[in-house]
């Protein structure tokens, strides 16, 4: 994973320079009281996003209009520094992850922020952007429309100063909340929400979903999936697995899991502990994607030949009748199950 740097510059300064500048005056009002955040436009929401005292509101307000606002992730993604600040918010709670000192307000706010870039990730125009657009650096300091050329001099020379020149794609800066944590309930819902946006990312079957495909791959998002899949609770989990899920759906995300065995077997033999947690807790979704899994890999037989290995991998209890009451009225799921148990021992009926 790419190196990630501790923080961006300083948000104080940001502010203060842009109150010498006369850059702010035209488009924030930094005196806007919180509880007047009501009756405004997502336009006026967005740019208040600036001022840290007022941002924890401005969030929870643009999240409210996340399904009714159309026009929401490209607002936030064209409007100068949002997605800045947004990402000052992930930033901020680093320091609490390790040991986790994060407390559930605190976890609250930086899922608003994740949620927001949720949004983006689910629109196709700012999906596009935030695996290939510009780095964080180049998004600071690029000038907007109606600046002079001394206040676009100011953000060129500000920037290049001030920001740490890391070519990371925002997603990464996501990675370190899908560490496992034990029971820290505030990082789970971290970890929950950020496996929500790399989920609304992976759409692999539009045109853009080969550079989204390669980027996971690129950032290592596999493992860190397999570790919530085996470490983490129920819902992370299961968004983790639909995720490689959609990963070995795909033929370069076969090739990339099956380079070499120790990179297959190590999800495979996830899957089998999945397969056990779902024995005491069954769930039929988190089971479905479980199977098309297994089925994804079990096509590697046809190409090397039964593997002895891989058979003692598969639990044994998705063949018997542990599943057979919540598979009962899941005709597609069932008949799922049917072909992996051809593709595992060569016949459709379980054994006796």
């Amino acid at each position: 994973m790419e190196n990630l740097p501790e923080s961006l510059f300083s948000e104080s300064t940001l502010i203060s320079s842009l109150s010498r500048c006369n850059i702010s005056s035209s488009h924030v009002d930094m005196q806007q009281n919180s509880h007047d955040l009501d009756g405004l436009t997502p336009n006026q929401l967005v740019v208040l996003l600036l001022d840290s005292n007022l941002r924890g509101d401005v969030m929870y307000q643009l999240i409210k209009m996340r399904d009714t606002c159309e026009y929401l992730a490209p607002l936030l993604w064209n409007t100068f520094n949002a997605v800045y600040m947004l990402l000052l918010e992930v930033i901020s709670v680093y320091w609490k992850l390790s040991p986790p000192t994060l407390s559930m307000k605190e976890s609250t706010r930086v899922c608003n922020a994740l949620a927001l870039f949720q949004v983006m990730a689910k629109n196709p125009e700012t999906r596009k952007e935030l695996i290939e657009g510009k780095s964080v650096y180049e998004m600071i300091i690029r000038p907007r429309p109606n600046d002079s050329k001394s206040e676009s001099k100011f953000w060129y020379e500000y920037g290049k100063i001030q920001v740490t020149r890391s070519q990371t794609k925002i997603p990464c800066y996501f990675y370190p909340f899908l560490k496992p944590s034990g029971d820290d309930k505030p990082l789970e819902y971290l970890r929950l929400t950020s496996l929500g946006v790399l989920g609304a990312l992976a759409k692999f079957d539009d045109p853009y979903g080969p550079k989204v495909l390669h980027f996971f791959l690129e950032t290592k998002v596999v493992p860190s999936c397999l570790e919530c899949m085996d470490l983490c609770d129920e819902l992370s989990g299961k968004v983790a697995t639909l995720i490689v899920m959609k990963i070995l759906m795909q033929e370069k995300g076969m090739s990339y899991c099956c380079a070499t065995p120790e990179r297959f077997f190590s999800i495979v033999q996830v899957l089998y502990r999945v397969v056990e947690k779902l024995t005491e807790k069954p769930c039929l979704l988190h089971l479905m994607y479980v199977i098309q899994c297994l089925l994804s890999l079990s096509e590697i037989q046809k190409v090397i030949g039964p593997s002895e290995a891989f058979i003692r991998q598969v639990h044994p209890k998705l063949f018997d009748n542990t599943f057979k009451d919540i598979l009962r009225d899941d005709h597609e799921t069932a008949w799922m199950l049917q072909v992996l148990h051809f593709n595992v021992y060569g016949r459709l009926s379980p054994p006796e």
